[in-house]
């Protein structure tokens, strides 16, 4: 085994907070047909993605209803 028992205890730290919800702002909207558009968000604190991973979005609107979905 490798590493203290510290590092070994943020890696912990790190592994839980990759499942927390982060706030996230649309820096660019851009219409790729009719009826679908990209979208450019900026998520402080989100790691960089690996090769397969996904995201699951959740969206509020004003009047407090959510609704969730996942990136493919």
């Amino acid at each position: 085994m490798s590493g203290s028992d510290a590092e070994g205890g943020a890696e912990a730290d790190l592994a839980a907070d990759a499942y927390a919800w982060l706030p996230a702002t649309i820096v660019s909207s851009v219409a790729q047909s009719p009826r679908a558009r990209s979208l450019t968000l900026a998520v402080p604190g989100l790691r960089p993605a690996r090769a397969g991973q996904h995201v699951d979005l959740r969206l509020t609107a004003d009047d407090g209803y959510r609704r969730c979905g996942r990136t493919r």
